[in-house]
């Protein structure tokens, strides 16, 4: 026995190294719990405190005034279709607009018969059921020995992409869209992990899809008011992108039309981009191929706020890399706006140049056609003659200038796609392979010199919250950072002391630092304008945790929960509060809670173990650990050899 039990303590030391929230767990509870309000052991003796200013002590002149609210009057493209079916019928054909379709569809692209399941790292294995006209996808843990330690599974509601390089789908949990770890890609025929699973980094089904990801490749979006990306059902009021994604709101062209007014060219009531100046052009383009490092939305507004017609900088701040393509050759995926502003092309065209001098507005060319296609496009500014190449070697090419000049990039973020170089470089073979820079924010510039069309304050404020986010997204946070962070932001809470944003960012810049009375202010006054956030209650959980503050931590924490109870780092900190406060039972219960959201959990596992040791019951922990050492040993293991791989 004494064998065993020192087995089980190497197994669960080995866990917890491995989950950083393992080993925070042990290490925050240490010998024994502590009272409500005790100071936690570490904490600095005092920290600074702060005032968040309050709206109505700033003068009204020398407030940040909130832009108009964004233009409504959406009908949808059944409306513009009654009037425009042969311009309808054209975008049909266009891969954007199947952007985002229900699953299954009328006219799938994937293989739902054959070679739908495949092995990953650690014991998974991945399949894809059809059943009843419902898709399924499950993920199955094996031990060492092949038997199965658990299985989850979910119904897919949504593929999300056209299928040209391949699909990633989502999970609807009333209203809070996850993505699948299973995509199908496109050049293999098959299916794989979803971009960004890997052996160490394997979210399962817990990434959240967020209503910045809808915008871009839905239709309208139908937000839930005050929520931190859910939706209502259903989640979309249109699907897939349409007319007036490019176009805007159509409902004053719609009634104008129906009066029977007679209107000028250009048509004022609607947006038609090719009568539109170069920066309100790209603008609608860049709105979502544009997709840089940090996005900002501006003081009072959010991602999804832009109209066509309008110019993007007014809407959001978009931080960029310098370069785009790495030295090996790699570009990052929606990296083809950045790139082309960096062409020769471009930038001595006057604004000439844009998306839509080679990208049609409603349709695609055919593969058989597109290489004439695109080399007439070329050809409308430069003479055929001015091609220096043989013409041997012009006509082993197909005379096609995007051969030589635009050819294909591989992608460090998409496995099995690649893109077309958009840097139009005269030669490609020769030209120096730029290096995508570290994410710091002194590396990064806002797009296209964007900073020209901010009040000093405004761009402050948006270069602390990019500071912080990027700050934090590092393994160890970059304190400097942080504290740069922090002090553009509260010098511009005496422009804006209702920005949500803000003070969002303040509260966990402050948390990141261990000041958690600071973190409590602003969080607080977060929660003020958005009482149903569930990211600023689990942060104000945190806050009154490290300051020992446990029963109103568990109050806010449990508040979260009810906001989403599909959150298992939620139900986690649920348990480890009531473990603090020695509630076994409670904890209990709220493990195994977390654990039917996420049962690879081994945090919440451990936990669980130890509450029914609490509580007496001997024989769950002994059944729990056992399960335990499966899941560690299945993590560890190699596969079988008859381990089915891949899509084999």
């Amino acid at each position: 026995m004494a064998a065993r039990g020192k087995g089980w303590l190497a197994v669960a030391l080995l866990l917890a190294a491995g989950a950083a929230c393992a080993l925070w767990l042990w290490s925050m509870r240490g010998g024994g719990s502590r009272s409500e309000g005790q100071k936690p052991r570490g904490q600095p003796a005092s920290t600074p405190r702060v005032r968040v200013p309050r709206l109505e002590e700033i003068p009204y002149e020398l407030r940040a005034q909130r832009p108009p609210p964004a233009r409504g009057g959406y009908v949808g493209s059944a409306r513009c279709a009654s009037c425009h079916a042969e311009i309808a019928a054209e975008w049909a054909t266009h891969p954007m607009s199947r952007s985002l379709q229900p699953v299954p569809s009328a006219s799938p692209v994937e293989d739902y018969d054959r070679h739908t399941r495949f092995r990953a790292a650690g014991g998974r294995e991945y399949r894809v059921e059809l059943r009843d006209g419902t898709v399924w996808h499950y993920e199955t843990l094996f031990d060492g020995a092949g038997n199965v330690v658990y299985e989850q599974g979910y119904p897919v509601r949504y593929a999300i992409g056209s299928g040209t390089r391949g699909c990633t789908y989502a999970i609807d949990l009333e209203g809070i869209l996850v993505e699948s770890p299973i995509s199908w890609y496109t050049a293999r025929q098959g299916w794989e992990l979803s971009p960004g699973y890997l052996p160490g980094h394997n979210p399962r089904f817990s990434r959240r899809v967020p209503e910045n990801c809808l915008l871009c490749h839905g239709g309208l979006v139908a937000a839930r008011p005050g929520r931190f990306d859910q939706f209502q059902e259903p989640p979309l009021w249109e699907l897939t992108i349409g007319c007036e994604r490019c176009h805007g709101p159509g409902a004053e062209h719609v009634a104008a039309r129906e009066a029977g007014q007679a209107l000028s060219k250009p048509d004022p009531t609607i947006v038609n981009p090719l009568h539109l100046a170069p920066r309100q052009r790209e603008s609608i383009c860049n709105h979502c191929h544009l997709q840089g490092k940090v996005v900002v939305p501006r003081y009072g507004r959010s991602m999804g706020d832009f109209r066509p017609g309008e110019v993007l900088d007014d809407t959001l701040t978009v931080f960029v890399h310098r370069q785009t393509v790495r030295e090996d050759g790699l570009a990052k995926a929606v990296s083809h706006v950045a790139q082309m502003q960096l062409s020769r092309c471009y930038q001595q065209s006057d604004g000439r140049l844009g998306c839509i001098s080679c990208h049609g507005g409603h349709s695609k060319p055919s593969e058989q056609a597109k290489l004439a296609y695109y080399r007439q496009k070329c050809l409308a500014c430069h003479a055929e003659q001015d091609c220096s190449a043989p013409q041997a070697q012009q006509a082993q090419q197909g005379h096609a200038c995007t051969e030589c000049h635009m050819p294909r990039l591989g992608l460090f973020d998409v496995a099995h796609a690649s893109q077309t170089d958009h840097r139009i470089l005269r030669q490609p073979s020769a030209a120096p392979a730029p290096v995508e820079a570290p994410a710091q924010l002194d590396e990064l510039v806002p797009f296209a010199g964007s900073e020209q069309y901010l009040q000093p304050w405004e761009l402050d404020r948006a270069r602390g919250i990019a500071l912080i986010g990027l700050a934090r997204e590092a393994s160890f946070p970059d304190r400097r950072a942080l504290r740069q962070g922090i002090q553009l932001l509260e010098a511009s809470l005496r422009k804006a002391p209702d920005d949500l944003p803000a003070l969002h960012h303040l509260g966990i810049a402050y948390l990141s630092l261990h000041e958690p009375k600071a973190a409590r202010e602003y969080l607080a006054a977060a929660l003020e304008l958005a009482p149903e956030h569930e990211r600023l209650l689990a942060a104000t959980a945190h806050a009154y945790r490290e300051l020992g503050a446990r029963r109103t931590a568990l109050r806010h924490a449990r508040r979260a929960l009810q906001v989403n109870p599909w959150n298992a780092a939620l139900h986690l900190l649920e348990s480890e509060l009531l473990a603090e406060l020695e509630q076994w039972e409670a904890c209990r219960r709220a493990t195994l809670r977390g654990l039917k959201v996420d049962p690879a959990n081994t945090a919440l596992r451990i936990l669980l173990i130890e509450a029914c040791r609490a509580v007496g019951r001997t024989q769950e922990a002994d059944e729990q650990r056992e399960l335990l050492e499966r899941i560690q040993a299945a993590a560890l293991a190699r596969q079988p050899k008859s381990a089915r791989r891949g899509n084999e």
